[in-house]
This record gives C-alpha cells, sequence and structure tokens, in this order.
C-alpha cells in the first residue's frame, strides 16, 4: 500500500471538511495533520497556509485544488469530478460559484459570531444580503434538478454543502429557510451521505439566530450624519399646523397610549459577584500578543495577577475519550464546545487540547472563570456536561500550575 496522501488543516475548518468527504467517496487513503506550525507550514505552501496536501510528488495547497486532485483519483463509475468533459466543466462552475457568491458572504457572516473578526454591522448586512442572493440562485437551479450536476453526488454537491453547513446551524432559521424548499431538500439529500455525516456529524439546524457582539460603544459604522438625521425631529412648515386642526384638536383630546417600557435585560449572576482586580481582557491581551507567539512568556503575567478570591482555575477531560478514534471528527466536537461558549466571553478564558495517536485521541482543557463555581459553564454549554471538572486548589499547588502551564501553552507533551 502507498504512503497516505497527508491533509495539514486546522481543527474543524470547513474549506477542510470537502476535502475530507472526497478522499472517503474516493476510498484514498489519508492522514489528517492538525500539528504543524505555521513556521512549517511556511516551507510546506508556496501560499503559506492551510489546507495543504503532502503527496509524494510534492505539495498542493488550496482546497478546491486538493478537492479535484484527490477527486481524480477515484474511480470513473462514481463521477466525483463529473461523468463526462462537459459535466467536468460543469462541476468546475459551481465550485467556482461557490467561492465567489456562498463562501464569501458565509464568512463574512458568520466569522464575526465565531469572533473570528471585528463585527461590522454593515458588512454583515451586506454579506446576509449576497448570501441570499447566492442561495435564490441556487433555488432557481434545484427546483428541476436533484444534484447540482448529472445523477449523482459530485465534489461539486460536497463544495456547496459543506459552505452551507455554518450558516445552516448558526444563523438560516426556520423562516430563512422557508424560501429555499428546493436547496433544503437537495441539502438533506447530500448532509444524510456517510462521508459527509463521518466528518460533519448530524446537521442540527438553526432555530434562533446567532448575532455577533454589537461593537464597543454603538455602531461605529453608522455614518454620523445618518445618526444626526435620526436624532433631529422633522420641523413643521409654515402653516401646516393650520390645516386639519379639527383632527388635531380631537387627537390631542384622546389620551396618548403610553408605550410599554422594554424589559430589561436581565444581569448574568457573574456580574453580582464581588469586584476582582484581575482584568480578564488584559490577560487575554498578555496571552493573545506573547513574543514569537511563545504564550508561556505570558505566564508570569497571569500569576503575578491572578486573584484566586474573583476567579477559579478548572481542568476538564472528556468523559468518552475512547470514543475519540478520527482526528477530524475529534476536532469538530472541539469545534463546537468552543462555539456553545461563546456567551461566557467577558466572564471566562480557556485552552482546549487534543493529544494522543491518529487513531486514540484525548480531549482535554484548562479553564479560567469568575467567580468559584462551573455551575454557569454548564449553564451556558449544553456540551459542558460530557466533561468532568476538577476545581484547582486556591492557591494552586506546584503540580498543578505545572499541567495548567501544560494546557494553556500547548507543550510537546502533555501528561506525558
Amino acid at each position: 500500500m502507498s504512503a497516505p496522501l497527508k491533509i495539514v488543516t486546522y481543527p474543524a475548518l470547513f474549506r477542510t471538511q470537502k476535502i475530507i468527504i472526497i478522499a472517503e467517496m474516493a476510498k484514498v487513503n489519508y492522514v489528517v495533520d492538525t500539528k504543524t506550525s505555521q513556521e512549517q507550514l511556511s516551507s510546506m505552501s508556496v501560499f503559506g497556509k492551510v489546507p495543504c496536501l503532502v503527496t509524494p510528488e510534492g505539495n498542493i495547497s488550496e482546497s478546491n485544488a486538493i478537492a479535484r486532485y484527490i477527486g481524480r483519483m477515484a474511480p470513473a463509475s462514481l463521477g466525483i469530478c463529473g461523468a463526462s468533459a462537459f459535466e467536468a466543466a460543469q462541476v468546475d462552475s459551481w465550485m467556482d460559484f461557490c467561492v465567489q457568491d456562498l463562501e464569501i458572504p458565509a464568512t463574512l457572516w458568520i466569522a464575526p459570531i465565531l469572533g473570528w473578526m471585528a463585527n461590522d454591522a454593515q458588512v454583515t448586512k451586506r454579506a446576509s444580503e449576497d448570501l441570499h442572493k447566492g442561495l435564490s440562485v441556487l433555488e432557481g437551479h434545484l427546483k428541476m434538478e436533484t444534484f447540482l450536476v448529472g445523477r449523482q453526488v459530485t465534489m461539486a454537491d460536497v463544495a456547496v454543502a459543506t459552505t452551507l453547513l455554518l450558516p445552516l446551524k448558526l444563523v438560516l432559521d426556520a423562516g430563512a429557510r422557508k424560501k429555499y424548499p428546493s436547496v433544503m431538500r437537495w441539502f438533506d439529500l447530500i448532509s444524510n451521505q456517510q462521508a459527509f455525516v463521518d466528518t460533519c456529524g448530524t446537521t442540527t439546524l438553526c432555530v434562533t439566530p446567532m448575532v455577533a457582539p454589537a461593537a464597543k460603544g454603538g455602531n461605529v459604522n453608522t455614518p454620523a450624519k445618518e445618526q444626526k438625521k435620526k436624532e433631529e425631529k422633522p420641523k413643521a412648515k409654515e402653516g401646516e399646523a393650520k390645516k386639519g386642526g379639527e383632527k388635531r384638536k380631537q387627537e390631542a383630546a384622546a389620551p396618548a397610549a403610553a408605550a410599554p417600557a422594554p424589559a430589561p435585560k436581565p444581569k448574568n449572576p457573574m456580574d453580582e459577584l464581588p469586584k476582582s482586580n484581575f482584568v480578564l481582557d488584559a490577560w487575554k491581551r498578555e496571552y493573545s500578543n506573547a513574543p514569537g507567539m511563545d504564550t508561556t512568556l505570558a505566564m508570569p503575567y497571569f500569576w503575578d495577577n491572578y486573584d484566586p478570591e474573583g476567579y477559579s482555575l478548572w481542568y476538564c477531560d472528556y468523559k468518552y475519550n475512547d470514543e475519540c478514534t478520527v482526528v477530524f471528527r475529534t476536532s469538530n466536537l472541539v469545534a463546537g464546545f468552543v462555539q456553545r461558549t461563546e456567551e461566557l466571553r467577558k466572564y471566562a478564558f480557556g485552552v482546549m487540547q487534543i493529544i494522543g495517536t491518529q487513531e486514540q485521541q484525548k480531549v482535554c482543557g484548562a479553564w479560567l472563570v469568575r467567580g468559584q463555581s462551573i455551575e454557569p459553564l454548564l449553564d451556558a454549554n449544553a456540551d459542558a456536561e460530557h466533561y468532568t471538572w476538577t476545581k484547582l486548589e486556591q492557591p494552586p499547588t506546584d503540580e498543578q500550575k505545572a499541567r495548567l502551564n501544560e494546557l494553556w501553552n500547548a507543550a510537546e507533551k502533555i501528561d506525558g
């Protein structure tokens, strides 16, 4: 058997999901590497970014190029690249459409929600509009078609479905999906293909759309002129008061219905805790901006400023590590856990690690949480109950500090 192809990527990257699905469909021998450093990647990929495919002939960059390379390794009877030269061109057309009309707006809409980029209200609005335009094109095509190209699943179906996966899970609720019945019928078919389920898991569609945190200080992207117009009260034209005078008198006589006051937003219980001198945002900046990305250099700052009365430290260990036998599925598991902890961003800091081998992984992590209880995290993240939470002593022992340092700073060896 020839050496397996190596797919170098980051955990749960949607651009890599289509590559893995196509590799599964093509029955290609491959491994997934999520541990390559940026320095190593720069020497592997001409573009210095993931995904990158390592082959005996050399390395290939860009997800669509990798998908096509792997797809062409499949038996022609599978038709992954199209059943003819004409269909192959149609597949390429849909993959190009996917990048420009679906992937770009989907990324600009979803990235601020997941904290990958700063929120810009105008960009999000335009991205939402552009994604709906792309979905309308898909809807028109799929009204009379089962697949995007031909009479079987091709890499075009895989590329478009994986691109729409996060929008359908996070922002496109039932009301939004109702406009695209043909797209949803097609997506249900593609997302239930065995290779898709094995890679991405079962898809849970959006119930309540997620929204990116508002920019501090209000919407910084609203033009000043627009804000002024909203604030200014329109001036009445001269003589306008005389028109319809009787009607105005009647309206004035009628008691104005008082608009109900908006219900106050409930406070997070952690906001009621005694004030702490430890500034979580300052620690996050120190950690993120560590010289040379060596986060171990940030640890002295942490221990010098840590407030054991205002915060607590916790280890977490996944209860079902024996089930973690495929790297990309384990990566998806961890990515989902992190996403579901979004609402605690102001009150917590944590790092999750996947350790072990290609055949058997272990998921563990360490978290800093406001207050002395892990309950707020359990309440915010339904997945948290699948982990064993162990509170560190206050102050932590030297042994506990050493393990925390390993977990937060991705040491070469963790837990031996």
